[in-house]
C-alpha cells in the first residue's frame, strides 16, 4: 500500500521481495504463490475491499490493521474508507448464508415449465415464495453446519476463511442470523402452506445430515441428491401441479453423478473431508458411471 517508494524501501529492510500489480487482481500472486508453493498464506491490509477481496480469491487469510491516517486526505478518499468498513462488517454475514448457493434452488421452477404454467400468474408467484424459502431455509442450514463444524473448519485448508472459523463472526452473532433466516423462511411457507411438511423435511434431514449422516458412506452422497428432489416436489406442491417421476429419476441420478464428480475430486486431496477415507478410487468411478448412465 501507499507510494511504490515506500514499498520498495520496505522491501529492502524486511528481506521481501517487491512487483507491483493492481489489486484484487490475482493473477501476479497466484503466479508467486504457485512457484513459491506455500501452504499457508496471510494476506495484511488496512482496507477490506482490496486487500480483503484479494485475500478471498487467493483462498488466504485475511488480517485488517487500522490504517494510518493523514491530516492531507480527500473527502472523497474518508467517504471510501467509511463504506469499506460498511462493507467489512456486512460482507461476512452474506458469506455466512452463502446466496451464491440460492441458484441451485431454481429446481423449484422445473414442474411449473413442465406443465406448461410457466406463464399462470398464481402458480408463478406460488412458487416464487417456494424459491425465496428454500433459499433461506438452505441459509438457515448452512449456518447451523458451520457452527457445528467450526472446529474441523478451522484445520481446513480454505474453509478456515468461512466467516465463523476464521474469528469474523461470533457464535452467538451467528446464531442469531440463523434464527433470523429461520423466521424469513417461516414466513414464505405461511404464505404457501402447501410446501410446509417437504420444507420441515429439508430441515430435518440436513440437521440429520450435519450431525452424523455426512460420515456414513454412500448416505451422505444420497442424502445431498434428496435436498435436489426435495426442491423439485416443493415447486410442484406450490404450483399445485403432478410431477412426473422422470423428472425425479432425472433430477436424483442428475445430482448424484454431479456430487460423485465432487468426491472424486476432492478424493486424491491430502486434507479432505472424513468420509471419503470410506471411498476407494474404483468405487468412485462405478457409482459415476452407473449415475451417469442413468441420469441420461
Amino acid at each position: 500500500n501507499g507510494s511504490p517508494e515506500l514499498a520498495k524501501s520496505f522491501s529492502l529492510i524486511t528481506g521481501c521481495d517487491y512487483f507491483e500489480c493492481r489489486k484484487p487482481i490475482t493473477t501476479p500472486f497466484k503466479k508467486v504463490l504457485n512457484t513459491a508453493k506455500f501452504k499457508d498464506v496471510l494476506v495484511v491490509g488496512d482496507k477490506y475491499s482490496t486487500d480483503g477481496l484479494l485475500a478471498k480469491f487467493l483462498g488466504a487469510r485475511f488480517l485488517r490493521v487500522e490504517r494510518l491516517l493523514n491530516t492531507k486526505e480527500s473527502k472523497f478518499i474518508k467517504f471510501t474508507y467509511l463504506v469499506d468498513n460498511i462493507v467489512y462488517k456486512i460482507f461476512p454475514m452474506i458469506e455466512l448464508i452463502r446466496p451464491w448457493q440460492w441458484p441451485k434452488n431454481f429446481l423449484v421452477f422445473a414442474p411449473l415449465f413442465f406443465a406448461l404454467k410457466a406463464f399462470d400468474f398464481q402458480s408463478l408467484y406460488n412458487v416464487f415464495l417456494a424459491f425465496l424459502a428454500f433459499c433461506f431455509a438452505s441459509s438457515t442450514c448452512y449456518v447451523l453446519n458451520d457452527l457445528k463444524d467450526v472446529g474441523q473448519d478451522r484445520l481446513h485448508l480454505s474453509k478456515m476463511n468461512r466467516p465463523i472459523a476464521a474469528g469474523v463472526i461470533g457464535k452467538k452473532t451467528a446464531l442469531k442470523i440463523s434464527v433470523l433466516t429461520f423466521i424469513i423462511t417461516a414466513i414464505f411457507v405461511y404464505s404457501v402452506p402447501s410446501i410446509f411438511p417437504i420444507i420441515l423435511l429439508y430441515f430435518i434431514l440436513n440437521l440429520a445430515y450435519s450431525f452424523g449422516l455426512k460420515h456414513i458412506a454412500v448416505v451422505d452422497i444420497v442424502i445431498v441428491s434428496i435436498f435436489y428432489i426435495l426442491r423439485v416436489v416443493t415447486g410442484g406442491l406450490a404450483a399445485a401441479v403432478p410431477i412426473s417421476p422422470w423428472i425425479i429419476t432425472c433430477v436424483f441420478f442428475g445430482s448424484l453423478f454431479v456430487i460423485v464428480g465432487k468426491r472424486k475430486s476432492e478424493h486424491v486431496q491430502e486434507k479432505r473431508r472424513i468420509v471419503l477415507d470410506q471411498y476407494s478410487e474404483k468405487a468412485l468411478d462405478l457409482m459415476l458411471g452407473i449415475s451417469a448412465s442413468l441420469a441420461v
